[in-house]
């Protein structure tokens, strides 16, 4: 016989109105999976997980668990105008919560184009309008 996972312990997983956390969609009352049975991620409101799911291989899950983490919020960007060949862009960070930083990227559209709506990377930053 196969050996059977037990649901993880999650702080801020989803809860039944008993206040009784079901952190897998499949969540039942006994909390047990079988081998090769999925859990699916599932956090209270304003959360979200960081796996979209664990998989119960001989035992235990792959992978262990996981955390329900606020998302991050959004930086404050404070543009100024700049010359010809120069801009400045200045931002405070949002709150990190339980994203981590990993890189940020410019990006421009074209002033009075048919694509003002596209955005795209600044390469060179050549004709950028902030």
């Amino acid at each position: 016989k196969a050996m059977e996972c037990s649901e993880p312990t999650v702080p801020n997983a989803w809860a039944l109105p008993s206040g009784e956390a079901r952190p897998c969609v499949e969540s039942d009352a006994s909390g047990l999976y079988k081998h090769n049975a999925t859990c699916s991620a599932r956090c209270q409101d304003g959360f979200i997980p960081t796996v979209n799911a664990l998989v119960c291989v001989g035992g235990s899950f792959q992978p262990a668990t996981f955390v329900c983490a606020q998302p991050a919020t959004s930086p404050n960007i404070f543009p100024s105008a700049g010359g010809a060949t120069t801009a400045t862009v200045q931002w405070t960070a949002g709150a990190p919560n339980g994203c981590e930083f990993s890189a940020w990227q410019l990006e421009f559209r074209n002033h009075g184009s048919a694509t003002t709506t596209l955005w795209q990377a600044a390469v060179n930053c050549a004709n950028l309008v902030i």
